[in-house]
């Protein structure tokens, strides 16, 4: 006959340390899955902070219509860049998606609340951002958030998109279905310049810059000498109207 010995299982218990370690694990886990623009690690946690606040009460600023704070906006144009260098010295080169991306997600914006004025203050914000990374002589107007280059001279929205190459003003695509829409609204314009005096100074010097743009495209094309086998070819019918 043999003794059986009564071995009683007993549950190991976790420890707060074992859970700790377990908790950690599950954050890298889920953390990997992440875009890289979006993890943490690349970035300080002293700007994310920053950007959080900052990016925060610009959200709040244009969901409720006040009126746009230029001191905002420059503190997160200098925090984007600081997102920039910290990202390139942690071997991430942002690309601007990656920066967008990146941007909403760490000021807690919300897309589907199509919030299209902060949509484009980013966009400005971005575009910024990415001409100080890559000039460092360049600088900020402290007064009107405008970039001012080596020599002090504020750079235009032309000179930006041509640095950036990220916007073609001069794309035809989906023209047809919007030129009625900015005849209207520019007529609306003409009619009630008071409206105008209402924008901020940063938005007016955009429109300006833009219209200067176009004006200077315009003129261009106007003096270039046409086509030798277009010349006299056919004359338009003066009864036909184009608007």
């Amino acid at each position: 006959m043999t003794n059986k010995k009564n071995t009683k299982k007993t549950v190991k218990k976790s420890t707060s340390s074992h859970a700790s370690k377990v908790a950690k694990k599950s954050v890298k886990a889920k953390a990997l899955k992440l875009p890289k623009e979006l993890q943490k690690n690349y970035y300080s946690e002293k700007t994310l902070t920053e950007i959080f606040s900052v990016g925060k009460g610009l959200i709040k600023t244009f969901e409720n219509a006040e009126k746009k704070s230029v001191s905002q906006k420059i503190a997160l144009l200098k925090l984007t860049v600081q997102m920039i260098t910290e990202a390139k010295k942690n071997n991430l080169v942002l690309s601007k998606d990656q920066l967008r991306n990146a941007l909403y997600h760490f000021t807690g914006y919300d897309k589907s609340k199509q919030l299209h004025s902060f949509v484009m203050a980013m966009k400005r914000i971005i575009d910024a951002s990415i001409i100080l990374f890559e000039n460092p002589k360049f600088s900020i107007d402290e007064k009107t958030a405008q970039i001012l280059d080596a020599k002090k001279n504020v750079l235009s929205v032309k000179d930006m998109d041509k640095k950036n190459k990220t916007r073609n003003r001069d794309t035809k695509k989906n023209e047809v279905a919007t030129l009625s829409k900015a005849r209207e609204s520019l007529d609306y314009l003409k009619d009630n310049p008071q409206f105008l005096q209402n924008l901020d100074l940063e938005d007016l010097t955009d429109l300006l810059n833009t219209l200067e743009s176009v004006v200077d495209s315009r003129t261009a094309e106007n003096e270039e000498e046409p086509n030798p086998q277009m010349k006299g070819v056919v004359e338009m019918p003066k009864t036909v109207n184009f608007r």
